[in-house]
Order: structure tokens, then C-alpha cells, then sequence
């Protein structure tokens, strides 16, 4: 059987298909190859856009609706409940600016989270983190929108 496949190999015909049979392999493989790479990719895509939905829908957005849009300050953000539950379930979405901010505006006053109450003397403060943190929230929702489009 050896014999005739090196016979075979040697004439006009089995030049030609020993090119085209390593041609045909190296298609296939390129092809399979490009797959596993485009399929990776989109993956990749598909959890950082779910990323970006979840940090938009349970932080940014109540956030952003609060804060930028009403025109409220920080603390009033966390007398609602479920702001306030949705807070403390995903606060490491957040980013470290915003994190840090938070963590210095609830730091003063007294109270407690569903009752906050603010000293007189730290109502300036108050005031001026809530400003520095909506231009922060506003960059951010901008990043995370072009992000998610």
C-alpha cells in the first residue's frame, strides 16, 4: 500500500493533491482559529456591557436621578431604602472618586442612614462634597454611557 501511494505521489495528479490537501487543512485551521478568537471577543464584549447595565441600573442612574437631576445632597440619596440596599449590595462598582467622597460626606453629621442629621457646622461641607461628587457622577455617566452604546 506504501508502494502505491508512493507511486501515486510521484506522478502529474499527486503533485497537484498534496498542495491542495495542505491548503484545504490550513483553511480549516485559519478558519477555526479566527472563531475561537471572534468568539472570545464577543464574549468579552457581552460581559463588559452586562457590567456596564449593572452598574448603571443599580448605582449611577438611581444615583445620577437623585443627586444631579433633583438636585439633592448625598445623604438624602441614602434615606430611601432600597437606594440604600442597592448602596451596600453593589458599592464596589463604584469607582475609588466617588467611593472616597461618599465615604467623607456620610463620615459627618449624626444619624442614622434612614434619619440623617448634619451639624450646622457641617452642612457647608456637605454641601461643597455633593457639588465636587455630581461633576464626578457626570463624567462618570458619560464614560459608562459611550462605554455601553
Amino acid at each position: 500500500m506504501l508502494e502505491s501511494l508512493a507511486s501515486y505521489l510521484s506522478t502529474d495528479s499527486g503533485k497537484v493533491v498534496i498542495p491542495a490537501l495542505i491548503g484545504a487543512i490550513t483553511a480549516i485551521l485559519i478558519m477555526v482559529l479566527k472563531d475561537v478568537i471572534l468568539y472570545g471577543f464577543r464574549e468579552s464584549k457581552k460581559e463588559k456591557k452586562a457590567l456596564i447595565d449593572k452598574k448603571l441600573s443599580t448605582l449611577y442612574g438611581p444615583m445620577y436621578t437623585v443627586i444631579v437631576s433633583a438636585n439633592q445632597t448625598l445623604p438624602t440619596f441614602f434615606i430611601d431604602k432600597s437606594n440604600y440596599q442597592n448602596f451596600v449590595a453593589h458599592q464596589h462598582l463604584l469607582s475609588s472618586e466617588l467611593q472616597s467622597m461618599i465615604d467623607e460626606c456620610l463620615s459627618l453629621g449624626d444619624g442614622t442612614f434612614e434619619n440623617p442629621t448634619a451639624r450646622m457646622n457641617d452642612i457647608p461641607k456637605i454641601l461643597e462634597i455633593t457639588e465636587k461628587f455630581k461633576v464626578q457622577l457626570k463624567k462618570e455617566m458619560n464614560i459608562l454611557r459611550k462605554s455601553y452604546s
